[in-house]
């Protein structure tokens, strides 16, 4: 093993602030995860150096794409951070070793507890604390790694039940390491974050001096027990009348009691274009079922009334058989636990797609004199030079090969593609787009460019998002090119209640209505005098057009 002298960062002014965790080789996984704990002995590692560089991971080579993540207090890993080969700086020192790896540079990387992310992906502060480092690679050479000394901690760590963690039992036992110098705790608990984060409502419950607190028990906090379902937030802040910078805030935690009833359900409620077909229901099982019943139908009030249906077990899926099309159906799942209680569902719904649907796929070859082929090269201008033919895609799902072309009256390469219809929104919620494509694409909803990736490239994928309203329409223009090699065009979106998916057919409708209007929904700085022109529906044989300053007037 190399023996590394102090590496000439300017960040590093005195080397012995530092402890120093030593580590070589590869580890047998793939890829290998190395987890340093224990900084400088200590359970639990607190920040003293303010806005400076905490942490410094050294490499032979520097040639490594490496993610790293912060082991929480507690020992939740948090969120990866990705720390590309170019990030790596040369220390101008060389491992000196009998091993493969003698003579190789030794690169560097200096960060701080800032950069890392707790499990939702937040920030960690300067007060956060952690229990050590992850580093991932798929190929992580002989290297070490330092870290400034731990400073006092001054604050509440180590929660029991552990931050994040599934708690089964209807009341619960909370337990803490203190700080260094707490003299008491200020304990919060509740069921809303940002009450129990900010001390609001009745989320303070005590102060005291032991390291344990019960609720869901009579004289307890939430005497009636903890709800299933329910996830509880605590926190605890550390007191001591003799220091002026007393209390010091805690970090808040959480737990969750898992609900008996079936929940989760897929697909969500409220859903819309679902297949009618082959429908498939899905849900994630109350706590302990061993049995569930599922009932389903047409009307609301049947389905919520029902009683006595076969249960089954194990599966957590179930197929109704073909639906009827565009038809709104409700559906529960009833639990019955190993305690031969029964959980009674929620109602939930979803509406099964309409026949038809699709976008309006126009096919041109494209010949463009300016263009210069090659990677991440912009795409062609004229790329929409020579119509082939056009046709009613359902769905923008293509992955035409290598080679391989739309349609056998065109070209395997130098074709381009331009969709265009509507789309319904399902939910009113943010939508994120997502297009894929070999080579490039770009994308309007509404109007809005979500997507401009008009580059030569390899499969690459590319989002925006926008807000939309639960059973509008909205106009959708993809515009797509291939230049040579590997072809492909799709098209997803999700939202918060939609899973990640191709835009289905159903949500889909080709161009039948008025768009593309110039001046663009919305303009301003127009011509006193304009002319209105717009794209006509597919099939429209005249035109009736409505103009004024009052906006009902002209939708009405």
């Amino acid at each position: 093993m190399a023996t590394a002298q102090p590496a000439p960062f300017d960040d590093i002014t005195n080397a012995d602030d530092f402890d120093l965790n030593l580590f070589a080789g590869r580890a047998d996984e793939n890829p290998p995860t190395h987890q340093i704990k224990e900084l400088g002995g200590q359970p639990v590692w607190a920040d003293t150096n303010g806005d400076n560089p905490d942490f410094f991971v050294f490499e032979t080579g520097g040639n490594q794409d490496i993610n790293i993540e912060a082991i929480l207090a507690g020992g939740t890993i948090g969120q990866s951070v990705a720390v590309p080969t170019s990030t790596w700086g040369n220390t101008g020192l060389t491992i000196t070793t009998s091993g493969p790896h003698n003579g190789q540079s030794i690169s560097g990387v200096a960060f701080a507890i800032t950069d890392l992310l707790d499990q939702n992906g937040n920030n960690l502060t300067n007060s956060s604390l952690i229990e050590g480092i992850q580093i991932s690679s798929p190929g992580y050479d002989p290297s070490c790694f330092c870290a400034v000394s731990a400073g006092e901690i001054l604050v509440a760590y180590n929660p029991g039940p552990p931050d994040g963690s599934l708690h089964a039992e209807t009341w619960v036992n909370l337990s803490w390491s203190p700080g260094d110098t707490a003299a008491s705790h200020d304990v919060y608990l509740g069921d809303n974050f940002e009450d129990v984060n900010n001390g609001t409502g009745d989320t303070f419950r005590v102060n005291q001096t032991g390291k344990f607190y019960v609720a869901g028990f009579t004289g307890y906090a939430f005497p009636d027990g903890l709800v299933p379902g329910t996830t509880y937030y605590w926190r605890i802040d550390e007191v001591n009348d003799a220091d002026p910078n007393s209390p010091w805030k805690g970090q808040v935690w959480s737990f969750w009691i898992p609900s008996k009833k079936a929940y989760e359900p897929v697909p969500s409620d409220g859903s819309k274009f679902i297949d009618a077909e082959n429908p498939v229901l899905t849900w994630t099982p109350g706590f302990g079922s061993v049995l569930h019943t599922v009932y389903i139908g047409d009307d609301y009030d049947t389905v919520a009334n029902a009683t006595d249906g076969p249960p089954q077990g194990g599966l957590i899926t179930y197929s109704p058989g073909p639906l009827e099309v565009e038809k709104t159906y409700y559906w529960r799942v009833d639990e019955f636990d190993e305690n031969q209680a029964t959980h009674t569902g929620d109602v939930w719904s979803f509406t099964t797609a309409k026949a038809g649907g699709g976008v309006r796929g126009d096919y041109y070859h494209w010949n463009d004199p300016t263009f210069v082929s090659g990677g991440g090269n912009p795409g062609p201008v004229q790329a929409f030079t020579s119509f082939v033919l056009t046709r009613t895609d359902p769905q923008i799902d293509f992955d035409w090969g290598d080679p391989g072309s739309p349609d056998p009256s065109m070209n395997v390469d130098l074709f381009s593609a331009r969709w265009t219809g509507e789309v319904e929104a399902g939910f009113t919620e943010t939508y994120t787009f997502y297009t894929s494509s070999d080579d490039g694409a770009r994308l309007w909803i509404n109007g809005q460019q979500l997507v401009d990736r008009w580059i030569d490239q390899g499969t690459t994928e590319r989002s925006g998002t926008i807000d939309l309203v639960a059973g509008n329409s909205y106009s959708l223009v993809m515009e797509y090119y291939e230049n040579g090699g590997g072809a492909v065009a799709e098209l997803r979106w999700s939202s918060e209640s939609t899973p990640k998916q191709f835009v289905p057919q159903a949500a889909l409708s080709p161009p039948i209505k008025a768009s593309s209007p110039s001046p663009s929904n919305g303009a301003t700085g127009t011509k006193m005098t304009p002319i209105l022109r717009w794209g006509d529906g597919d099939f429209a044989a005249s035109h009736e057009v409505y103009f004024g300053t009052d906006a009902n007037a002209v939708k009405n």
